[in-house]
């Protein structure tokens, strides 16, 4: 399970480096074609995003916070910086050596469940983010629980944690067990990252 001890010090040895910061000129088509080429970005993420007439640039070490947004950051700016040492601090700890870019929309929509009880729960319901693990890009489409959609989508990242490798055997018991339809599309990937995702933020609250 998690060192805590070692994610501590790995915590404050990102808090010991100096977050810089720049103000730049937002250039949307950079990664426009990102967002509309995925399934996870709905459309009203995208719509928001073109909006944007606001972006600084955060780095810390290897990471970097690209945040695109409208009026002002206020409060969210300083749980940006927050946020990044936490990043920089899961990547020491999950030993991630490639250089992450971590794209911000600070989109204010909330998740919610449909209205329509026959309507299924969808990306525009409930996804915060997205990643490729062999990319080095993380997206992440709204400010809700953005800290911790960021250790998620890090996590992908991470070799002993991210796993795609199940087994049609292994499956079909989750389906079984659980009695899921075959219709629906099953990640239990997704599921063992939320869970460590959420102990790390858990984590960090307590450092903090």
């Amino acid at each position: 399970m998690i060192n805590l001890s070692r994610l501590k010090k790995c915590y404050n040895n990102a808090k010991a480096l100096d977050v810089q910061l720049d103000v730049q000129t937002i250039v949307h088509s950079r990664i426009l074609q990102e967002l509309e080429d995925s399934r996870f970005c709905p459309q009203s993420m995208i719509s928001f995003f073109k909006e944007c007439d606001k972006y600084i640039v955060m780095r810390l070490g290897t990471v970097t916070y690209h945040i695109y947004y409208k009026k002002s950051l206020t409060a969210a700016g300083s749980a940006m910086i927050k946020s990044i040492q936490r990043t920089h601090a899961l990547m020491e700890y999950c030993n991630i050596q490639k250089p992450i870019n971590v794209h911000i929309i600070m989109a204010p929509y909330k998740r919610y469940f449909p209205t329509v009880p026959s309507e299924i729960i969808d990306t525009i319901h409930i996804n915060g983010g997205f990643t490729t693990s062999s990319s080095n890009d993380i997206f992440i489409i709204r400010s809700e629980e953005a800290s911790k959609v960021i250790l998620h989508e890090v996590l992908h990242h991470c070799k002993f944690v991210h796993n795609n490798n199940w087994t049609a055997h292994q499956l079909d018991r989750l389906y079984t067990a659980f009695n899921i339809s075959k219709s629906t599309s099953l990640y239990p990937n997704e599921a063992m990252v939320e869970l460590w995702a959420t102990m790390m933020h858990c984590m960090f609250i307590v450092l903090d």
